[in-house]
Formats: structure tokens, sequence, C-alpha cells
């Protein structure tokens, strides 16, 4: 009996080890600039492209970053940091067990303006950019003005 309850014990114990093993993976990677110096600070964002949920990690001095216990799936990375290009890969499989890399390399950019749409962009009004092009002979608004002709 004792040999029995030695035998079920070790294998409670070892299961959930067992599972744990197979369940999730780890996602890391290093993030430089042109010149290959180490980029400290850069905001690293993994999103789960069948669930949607996000985790964001930033660098370390060494410019590495790393998410453990990562579930198996597809997934995309984005990689930030201001003064920088924004560089981001939309397909890393995550297998069963595995340290997956993804490196990054950014480059020094301008400030740049993100947009996100979310719902219905029908809905959105259009906006022009450049007001010559609405007021000028022939422009949109002289177009809109213009009387009909059937």
């Amino acid at each position: 009996m004792k040999r029995v309850f030695q035998i079920l014990l070790v294998i409670l114990c070892a299961t959930p080890l067992a599972y744990a093993q197979f369940d999730t993976a780890t996602v890391l990677g290093t993030i430089r600039d042109k010149t290959g110096a180490a980029i400290s600070g850069a905001k690293i964002t993994i999103e789960n492209l069948d669930t949607g949920i996000q985790a964001t990690k930033a660098t370390d001095d060494s410019g590495n970053y790393e998410f453990p216990g990562v579930k198996v799936g597809k997934y995309k990375l984005i990689a930030e940091k201001d003064g920088f290009t924004t560089a981001f890969d939309p397909s890393v499989i995550v297998d069963v067990n595995t340290r997956q890399r993804v490196d990054f390399q950014l480059t020094i950019g301008q400030v740049t303006e993100t947009v996100e749409v979310r719902g219905n962009a029908s809905v959105a009004p259009v906006i022009h950019r450049y007001s010559e092009h609405l007021h000028k002979p022939g422009g949109i608004l002289q177009r809109q003005r213009s009387p009909q002709h059937v």
C-alpha cells in the first residue's frame, strides 16, 4: 500500500510539470539600431492573433526582452521607441516548449502619427490634408458648388 501511495504521489506531482512544458513557450529577442547598438527602453508588444490578447514589456539596458509562458499559437510582435521607426513581425509562430527568438533593428525615424480605425470606417468624415485642392478651380469644393448639368 505504501508503494502504491508513493507512485501515485509521483504521478500527481509530475503531471503539472509535464503539462506546463508542452503548453507554453518563450518569445525573446534583442532590439538594436542600424549600427548594432542596443536600444534600451524600447516597447515590445506581443499580440495573440487568435484571441487579441496583448502583453507589453520594455527592453533592458542590453536591448533584450523576454515573454515567458507564451501559449502556443500565432502572434504579432511590434517594437517601438521614440525617435525610431516602428518595426513589426506580423506572423510569429510559437511552438511547444521552444525559445522563439525575434530580433528587431530599428532605424532613426521622424515623428509620425498613427491612426487606428475601429468599427465602421464609412461613418468617419473624409478629411483632406491640403486645402489648396479644396478651393482651386475644379477642386472638391468648386465641384460641389457648381450647378449640376443634366
